[in-house]
């Protein structure tokens, strides 16, 4: 068989019938690394500087020998110049967005403490419904994780963020009080994705969860429950907080003793269980819990089974957002149900209202979820 130039197969194509072939070019993963920020500093999304080495890094989930090379790349094709010691590396190949808008002026960010792909089914339609809003109005959503905001001081990170990396809105999803406090103090363009903490007034779209927790405590209520424990994963967080003010509210409102108790779920077993064992242990225990997400509802019912409790037989359980993975479980959840694509919908628009005013401050949107009863939620025993 008659050799054949490898470099004459990749300029020119093998001959077969039906006409050449050509075989693809290799490339390394630097090589798509650098492809990869070429596009994103062309599409406009960065203002004068690149994110910071880590944060680039989780985006691309890449290495940091990777990405250095990556760099080095683009330095020697005069995208990037070197920023030294603890500085940022400064963008030279401007583009210009359209009608000469500069960077990262048609672009929606959206600040979250986790990745995107860790978005409950819910959530995933929700931002779903988002792009799709926004790309019919012009713009585009691009998802910025900045865990560290969580766990400290965030205002210098927040300034040098958003002068770094400008964006039309900012979308905040799950914010913590201060940074809720920093972007009402800075003006910048905003929409809280949920309710936004005591005091403090974001154009909103969220979930009423405080008409919620009165309808749920009153519920349980009504069945002899006088104790109803609310299980949540970070009770600092605005919807948890507003669930709770609902409950209390609507103990209030009955004029007898009752009792609201808050159980943290800090993500692993043993502390979902101690913080259960703990509540079900006193004189009084709760004979009522409402899991603020439906992924919370198979660990609770598994502890429930540890210590000899049967649902409903000796205690009742209620789903507050809940999800289609439920539909199959037996008993049936009494549950609450959002149209979570409406929901999404008056996110975009809301978005794009903003992004056209440049403010919008207090326009603050409500959906009431509906109240499923279902298999979960029954009379208390002896009642």
């Amino acid at each position: 068989m008659p050799t054949r130039n490898p470099t004459s197969l990749r300029s020119s194509g093998v001959a077969v019938p039906g006409g050449p072939v050509m075989i693809p070019r290799r490339t390394s993963l630097v090589d798509q690394t650098a492809e990869a920020i070429r596009q994103m500093i062309s599409s406009g999304q960065w203002g004068s500087v690149l994110p910071g080495e880590e944060a680039l890094r989780v985006k691309l989930s890449v290495s940091r020998v990777t990405l250095r090379k990556a760099h080095a790349q683009l330095m020697a094709q005069g995208w990037i110049n070197a920023g030294g010691r603890g500085r940022k590396h400064s963008i030279t190949h401007r583009i210009q967005g359209p009608s000469g808008t500069p960077p990262g002026a048609t672009m929606v960010k959206c600040l979250a403490p986790f990745p995107e792909i860790q978005l409950v089914w819910s959530s995933r339609v929700i931002f779903d419904k988002i792009r799709q809003g926004l790309a019919a109005g012009g713009l585009g959503l691009e998802w910025e994780q900045q865990t560290g905001l969580w766990r400290e001081n965030p205002e210098q990170r927040l300034r040098e963020l958003t002068e770094a990396s400008p964006a039309t809105v900012w979308l905040l999803f799950r914010a913590s009080l201060q940074i809720q406090q920093w972007f009402q103090s800075s003006g910048l363009p905003c929409v809280v994705l949920g309710p936004c903490h005591d005091g403090l007034c974001l154009p909103s779209v969220k979930i009423d969860y405080a008409a919620l927790g009165r309808h749920a405590a009153g519920e349980a209520w009504r069945l002899g429950h006088h104790h109803v424990a609310l299980v949540v994963f970070d009770p600092a967080v605005a919807s948890a907080r507003h669930t709770m003010a609902g409950l209390q509210q609507s103990v209030l409102r009955q004029g007898q003793p009752g009792r609201v108790t808050v159980i943290s779920d800090d993500l692993t077993l043993p502390g979902l269980r101690r913080e259960m064992a703990a509540a079900l242990q006193e004189a009084d225990p709760p004979t009522c819990f409402l899991v603020s997400e439906g992924a919370q509802a198979f660990p609770v019912l598994g502890i429930f089974k540890e210590m000899g409790l049967r649902v409903p037989r000796d205690v009742s359980l209620i789903v507050r957002d809940y999800e289609p993975f439920l539909d199959r479980c037996q008993p049936a959840f009494s549950s609450y149900r959002s149209d979570w694509q409406r929901f999404g919908h008056r996110v975009a628009r809301l978005l794009l209202q903003v992004a056209a005013s440049g403010g919008g401050a207090g326009t603050q949107r409500s959906i009431l979820p509906k109240f499923v009863p279902g298999e979960t939620l029954v009379p208390r025993r002896g009642c």
